[in-house]
């Protein structure tokens, strides 16, 4: 209290009698001389204070809780279209029928009857290709088929022309007598080669346009073919057709490896036919004098499985490596047997599997073949492959 006794005036912090904190201020009278000074209990004093912030505390908190409501309520708002929009878009994306959104957003809901919009186009789209497809394998059976008999007549008379060969040359010998000049001999004997010469080119031609027609007619087998999916041991099935090529290995001086590969959930007469067709290329078209060798390797990448079959063979020229997935196409030197077949027939038939092929080579060094296949081929996969 001592302030009180030299100050004019002040404030002051104390207990009283009872040991209650009290504060208090004084001041001195200019009259009389006098102080007074008054006390409150600090208690009294600051329950106001805390009264007043438990309240901005209880207003923010209810401010903050009110924000949160609302952030949510408008995020769902937000969210929940976007979402939606999201999952259509997958739809599209996988095939599937796509119907129109309603929501309370109405951009959202515009852009959502454009998803439908485009998934009705692609189904119309997808209908006429797959109604275009199946006419096409019709057209190409039928007109096969159709070749086939002109064919079989062409080869029936041709057989036919070279019997008249022999019966002909022999009257014809027997005509000119044992004592006919040289000249005519030698002319006769001409005659006889070039006629055989011909025949030749008759029976080549021929077996070569049975060969096609006979290609022809087994793509659109296999284009009508029902695929039957199943798990295939990969490992195993590539050991299978090692072994066929075994022979053909062997006489090409190659070597045919494997490493464990994934299995997967297809038709095994399509992979069986695709592989096959492969290994049996990389074989065939190896350099000369070089030691081959044919890696068959795979690997799981998300919901796919990546076989490749790599070699160090004579490689593709960069403007062939599309060509040679053509039907009837084939590319770089012509020193093999073949149609130009195999690589459409294995192109089409990874495409019915859901999948794709790509080839990267480089001449002289070698080819690469990666094909991509679904690890299972559904029913949803057969419907988009039809």
């Amino acid at each position: 209290m001592r302030e009180l006794t030299t100050g004019q005036q002040g404030t002051w912090s104390g207990t009283t009698a009872d040991g209650t904190p009290v504060f208090g201020a004084y001041a001195r009278s200019g009259l009389t001389g006098f102080r007074a000074a008054v006390g409150i209990r600090y208690s009294e004093l600051n329950e106001p204070l805390w009264r007043s912030l438990s309240l901005f505390a209880a207003i923010g908190l209810a401010i903050l809780a009110l924000s949160v409501v609302l952030g949510v309520l408008f995020g769902q708002r937000i969210t929940a279209p976007i979402r939606a929009l999201a999952e259509r878009a997958a739809a599209l994306g996988r095939g599937e029928p796509v119907q129109p959104l309603e929501t309370t957003l109405a951009e959202a809901n515009q852009v959502g009857a454009e998803l439908a919009r485009a998934s009705a186009s692609l189904r119309e789209r997808e209908a006429d290709l797959r109604e275009a497809n199946e006419e096409a394998q019709r057209f190409a059976y039928i007109v096969s088929h159709d070749l086939r008999s002109p064919l079989v007549n062409i080869m029936g008379f041709t057989s036919e022309l070279e019997a008249l060969r022999h019966d002909a040359f022999r009257r014809l010998e027997a005509l000119r007598g044992p004592d006919a000049p040289a000249a005519e001999v030698k002319q006769d004997k001409q005659l006889g080669e070039d006629f055989d010469e011909a025949i030749g080119f008759i029976r080549t031609s021929i077996a070569k346009m049975d060969r096609l027609i006979n290609a022809i007619l087994k793509l659109s087998r296999e284009g009508r073919r029902e695929f039957r999916p199943e798990r295939v041991d990969m490992t195993a099935l590539i050991e299978a057709i090692k072994a066929n090529a075994t022979t053909q290995a062997e006489a090409a001086n190659a070597t045919i490896t494997t490493s464990r590969l994934p299995p997967i959930a297809s038709d095994r007469l399509a992979l069986e036919q695709i592989f096959s067709n492969l290994i049996e290329n990389a074989v065939k078209y190896l350099r000369p004098g070089v030691p081959g060798v044919v890696e068959v390797s795979g690997r799981v990448q998300g919901p796919n499985v990546i076989y490749e079959v790599r070699d160090n063979g004579r490689g593709i020229d960069p403007k062939d490596r599309e060509r040679i997935f053509e039907l009837f196409r084939r590319a770089g030197t012509q020193d093999k047997p073949g149609e130009g077949i195999g690589l459409a027939h294995v192109r089409a038939l990874v495409r019915r599997l859901g999948g794709n092929i790509t080839l990267t080579s480089e001449p002289g060094r070698g080819s690469t073949f990666s094909v991509v296949l679904p690890k299972r081929w559904s029913a949803e996969t057969r419907r988009k492959a039809a």
